[in-house]
C-alpha cells in the first residue's frame, strides 16, 4: 500500500514520563513511515475526558484540511466503550466513544446532559475493527498502541476509511461549552481548563458578554477586564477574553488558580452590573 503522507496529530493524557507516547509513535512510524506525526499535547489532565474534548475544540480550526487526529483520554479502556473514527470533510478523528469527539457536532445537536445522540449523515462514523483481528496481541490497558495507532497508520497509508469497521449512527456526547442563563443579569459556567500559567478558562463564551459585567468565582468578585496580561496590576486577578473565545481569569506575573484556590469544575458567574 503506497503512503499518501497524511499528517497525524496526537493528543493524550499520557504525559511524557513513560514510553506510552513513544510506543504509539513507533507503531505509526513502522506502519506509515512517510507520515509526519505531530504532538498537540500529552498533558491533558489524567482521566479528564470533558477537558480533553474542550482542548480538542481549540484545535479544530487550525488542523489541516486533510489530516488524521488521534485523541486518547480513556479511563474506560478495556470496557464497553467503542473505539471509533469519524470523518468530517477530509479530516479524520480517532478516539474512544466517550464524549471526546462530541465537539465535532454543532451546538444544536449536542444534548443538555451527557448522552448518546444521533450523528448527521455529514459525519460518517465507524467502529474500529480492523485492528482487532488478532485479539491475543491487544493489551486490555493500552488500546492507544494496539487499536488506535494502527488505525491511524492504516489511514495515513492510503487505507479506506469505510474498511476500518462497521458504520455507526450514534455518538456519546457532552453538552455544548457555553454558559447557562440563571437570571436576567447572571450567566453561570465553570472552569473547564487551568493552563500552564495558572490562568483559568471558563465555559462562558465571549459572545455571551452583554453590557457592563463583572466575574464572580466563589466569593471573589473581579471587576477589571484587560485585553492583555500586562494591563493588570501585579498579582491582581482580572478577567479577559481567552484566545479560545471564552471568558478567562488571569493575573499579571502570577498563578491566579493558586491565588484563588480554584480548580477545574468550579462554578463561575458572569454578572451584569445593575444601573
Amino acid at each position: 500500500m503506497a503512503s499518501i503522507n497524511l499528517p497525524i496529530f496526537l493528543m493524550t493524557d499520557f504525559g511524557l514520563r513513560d514510553t506510552y507516547v513513544g510506543q504509539m509513535r513507533a507503531v505509526i512510524a513502522s506502519a506509515a513511515p512517510d507520515s509526519t506525526i505531530y504532538d498537540l499535547t500529552h498533558q491533558v489532565p489524567s482521566f479528564s475526558i470533558e477537558e480533553g474534548a474542550w482542548l480538542l475544540s481549540t484545535m479544530l480550526s487550525f488542523l489541516p484540511d486533510t489530516s488524521i487526529t488521534l485523541v486518547i483520554v480513556d479511563p474506560g479502556v478495556g470496557g464497553s466503550r467503542r473505539p471509533i473514527a469519524i470523518k468530517s470533510g477530509d479530516k479524520v478523528f480517532i478516539a474512544p466513544d466517550n464524549g471526546l469527539l462530541s465537539v465535532l457536532l454543532a451546538d444544536e445537536l449536542r444534548p443538555p446532559e451527557p448522552a448518546i445522540v444521533s450523528l448527521p449523515t455529514t459525519f460518517p462514523c465507524v467502529q474500529i475493527e480492523r485492528s482487532l483481528k488478532n485479539q491475543s496481541s491487544i493489551s486490555s490497558t493500552f488500546h492507544g498502541r494496539d487499536i488506535f495507532a494502527p488505525a491511524a497508520a492504516f489511514l495515513a497509508s492510503g487505507g479506506d476509511f469505510n474498511s476500518l469497521g462497521a458504520p455507526l449512527k450514534s455518538l456519546y456526547a457532552f453538552p455544548s461549552f457555553e454558559g447557562t442563563t440563571i437570571s436576567e443579569t447572571e450567566i453561570a459556567g465553570f472552569v473547564i481548563h487551568v493552563d500552564h500559567f495558572g490562568n483559568l478558562v471558563t465555559t462562558i463564551r465571549s459572545t455571551e458578554i452583554a453590557g457592563d459585567v463583572f466575574v464572580q468565582i466563589e466569593d471573589y468578585i473581579i471587576t477589571k477586564q484587560v485585553n492583555a496580561f500586562y494591563e493588570g496590576a501585579l498579582l491582581e486577578p482580572v478577567w479577559y477574553v481567552h484566545s479560545s473565545g471564552y471568558v478567562g481569569i488571569t493575573m499579571n506575573s502570577g498563578n491566579v488558580a493558586d491565588f484563588l484556590s480554584v480548580n477545574y469544575g468550579d462554578e463561575v458567574r458572569l454578572v451584569r452590573k445593575r444601573k
